[in-house]
């Protein structure tokens, strides 16, 4: 969709065609954007939770501490590379009359997503993995398009039968869902002498939900209160990519014989944090421990808001120096230490939140508790987008330290959250579970019978 929405409307010469190509443009554009956000709520948290589903607790739980990192580890060698490669294709390509091609820079990840994910010919009503189709293929086929297994693919299916598998046997998200309704509706609805005074407002619906599944409610609703002052993290984190991209354009890029594009400095997050994560997992946090300092998920996420927060510092004195020269003065370089304090902060924030979330969460709720953890990020969004569009500060370095104190304030709330915060009490037998060590069989039919 978004390498359509990129084509060339001025190729044609009619005024009319022209406004109907930008609207025709604008909205494949938004079915773009919905299509990637109902992917990306869809994936990350079935894949975190299904990952930490793998390790045995209590005994593995030092491997499942470090799963999060290191998954986190792929998901930004892949930013990496598409920080890296977009803007050259973008940018050193030329298609339909344009000095720059768009279309190609989305037109290569889709290709990508195709390899993994595809429509088998025989099947045109379900969408396959294309590993589902090895078992249907003969040696002599010649048919590569329909036999072909993309390596992702071949790799999931080779340790299908290692893989822990929780099957939980009814919509856990309605179930949630409704349960917060009818409570909130029967306390609001029943008279004072036909009903008697509960403590917490969710013990309204205990005549209709067992008392195990209100309290892994609970829990779940008690993990989302800290969240809280992550949409302020989040908010600060997301400006690497808009006003901290604006304020390379603003800086000299040359370095050497090349000039650095003002949208590829961002890569700079996604390198440091590939480096920072196996060092901080393998070394830092090890001999922290050994000091018995920052041993707990949510203390790296303290320490982790105290650098977004210096960040946003070291970017109000850069930007300061900007507006007192002249333009291109001032080198690039000198975005160096908000990065690195910056992907030193998604290192402390990011995987310790997945995994203490995980570690609070229910079985039966793991997903809906890390799809959860998307929120804040959204809302971060809203709130830069809010302040953007507000206008509300004349100059971009009073922004900057706007942030920095709307930052410590967040911090500030998350510590006494945390010190409010009680480890819940977690029953995992409220729904209909099922532990299997192996459920994928190896003969799929292409209707998933």
């Amino acid at each position: 969709m978004f390498a359509f929405s990129k084509l060339n409307r001025n190729s044609h010469k009619d005024c009319h065609f022209q406004d109907f190509f930008l609207i025709l443009n604008r909205t494949i554009t938004i079915l773009g954007l919905l299509c990637v956000a109902l992917a990306a709520g869809a994936i990350k948290p079935c894949i975190t939770a299904f990952g930490g589903d793998q390790f045995k607790l209590p005994d593995q739980e030092k491997e499942l501490n470090s799963f999060f990192p290191f998954l986190y580890i792929w998901i930004n060698l892949s930013l990496l590379v598409a920080g890296l490669v977009t803007p050259i294709l973008r940018r050193d390509v030329s298609c339909f009359g344009k000095e720059s091609c768009y279309s190609l820079a989305f037109a290569v990840p889709f290709t990508f997503i195709v390899l993994s994910v595809r429509i088998t010919p025989n099947s045109p009503n379900s969408f396959e993995t294309p590993f589902s189709t090895l078992n249907k293929c003969e040696i002599s086929q010649i048919d590569v398009n329909f036999c072909y297994p993309n390596l992702s693919a071949v790799a999931f299916w080779i340790g299908r039968r290692d893989y822990r598998h929780i099957i939980v046997n009814e919509n856990v998200v309605g179930k949630f869902l409704r349960c917060i309704r009818f409570a909130i509706v029967r306390k609001f609805t029943s008279s004072s002498g036909s009903d008697k005074v509960r403590k917490h407002w969710l013990d309204y619906a205990e005549v209709e939900y067992s008392a195990q599944f209100i309290g892994n409610v609970k829990a779940v609703l008690d993990v989302l209160v800290l969240f809280i002052p992550v949409i302020i993290f989040w908010a600060v984190y997301e400006q690497q990519f808009s006003t901290w991209a604006f304020q390379a354009e603003r800086m000299n890029g040359v370095i050497g014989s090349y000039e650095v594009p003002p949208d590829q400095v961002a890569t700079l997050n996604f390198i440091l944090t590939f480096l920072f994560l196996p060092v901080f997992e393998q070394l830092i946090f090890p001999l922290l421990s050994k000091c018995n300092l920052l041993t707990k998920s949510m203390h790296r996420v303290v320490f982790g808001f105290i650098c977004s927060t210096l960040a946003y510092v070291c970017c109000y004195v850069v930007e300061l120096r900007i507006e007192a020269s002249e333009l291109k003065t001032i080198h690039v370089v000198w975005l160096l230490p908000q990065y690195t304090l910056m992907s030193v902060a998604e290192v402390m924030v990011v995987p310790p939140l997945n995994s203490f979330s995980y570690s609070q969460a229910p079985d039966s709720m793991k997903s809906v508790l890390l799809t959860a953890t998307l929120l804040p990020q959204a809302l971060g969004s809203v709130v830069v987008i809010a302040v953007a569009k507000g206008n509300i500060f004349q100059t971009q370095s009073v922004q900057f330290l706007f942030f920095a104190g709307l930052n410590t304030g967040a911090v500030i709330l998350l510590i006494a959250l945390l010190w409010r915060y009680k480890n819940p009490s977690i029953n995992n037998d409220d729904l209909e579970l099922k532990m299997e060590e192996s459920s994928i069989d190896s003969s799929v039919s292409p209707n998933g019978n």
